[in-house]
């Protein structure tokens, strides 16, 4: 298996978390439903080749969390501007959560910030 999306342990299943299928480890299981195979399969995007390059600034919950207090904005509105759910961003602001590539598009677009890397 792979590496948990989240914490970075040994992953053991694929959940579900709030819309978005991951592999993660037992403790980070409860974060989620989990989902079978054919579930996963229908749902999980194909990576487009250039964001096999990109990985998230290991930074990212300082950088989020300074910008969005910069423009004068609390989690909740954050999270209503850019579409998301509150506790996605509360849990990516606390280090708890890393921000998918599209969440990350997101957050960069709306708080004009730089959260998406490229492997040199």
């Amino acid at each position: 298996m792979t590496d948990c999306e989240i914490c970075g342990k040994k992953a053991t299943m694929k959940v579900n978390i709030d819309g978005v299928v991951l592999d993660v480890c037992d403790e980070c299981a409860n974060l989620g439903e989990p989902v079978s195979l054919s579930v996963t399969r229908s749902k999980r995007s194909i990576p487009e080749p250039e964001e096999l390059s990109l990985y998230i600034d290991p930074d990212f919950q300082r950088i989020i969390r300074k910008a969005r207090e910069k423009m004068g904005l609390n989690i909740k509105d954050l999270a209503r501007e850019i579409k998301e759910k509150e506790s996605i961003i509360s849990r990516v602001e606390s280090g708890k959560l890393k921000p998918t590539i599209d969440l990350a598009r997101k957050l960069e677009k709306f708080l004009r910030i730089k959260l998406l890397l490229r492997d040199e």
